[in-house]
């Protein structure tokens, strides 16, 4: 509540990041938001590079080379971790969209209790 950072990088992740008891998937269109969720999760909960696999859903007309390139450049992710795929299901044929998971659930239960947190009713005699 007293760092604004984190609060907005929490809230981002609320908003994108798919949570299972066996890790977290984050899913965007932005790589302005993959940014700042991948940074919250390995600053808050030490998720290492290394720990994400990243796909890079590309519509049947995007330039692969120049997408990955401009995802690597926009979000700091390490290009080795970034696979591209087609994505036949995507709505326009130029679409880009990441997902990336961590396949770990001590991330998903500490991420899920931070979400919880965050958009806990405090007027909710639980809380």
């Amino acid at each position: 509540a007293t760092d604004p950072a984190s609060a907005g990088g929490l809230g981002v992740l609320a908003a994108c990041a798919e949570v299972a008891p066996d890790g977290v998937t984050v899913t965007t269109d932005d790589p302005r938001v993959a940014r700042v969720a991948l940074r919250w999760l390995a600053e808050v909960l030490d998720v290492e590079p290394l720990a994400w696999r990243m796909v890079l859903r590309l519509g049947e007309r995007a330039a692969a080379d120049l997408a990955v390139h401009r995802w690597v450049a926009e979000t700091g992710l390490p290009r080795e971790r970034v696979r591209t795929t087609r994505w036949a299901g995507g709505s326009d044929p130029h679409a880009e969209e990441l997902r990336a998971r961590v396949a770990d659930g001590r991330v998903a239960a500490a991420l899920a209790g931070w979400c919880d947190a965050l958009l806990a009713d405090p007027d909710d005699d639980a809380f």
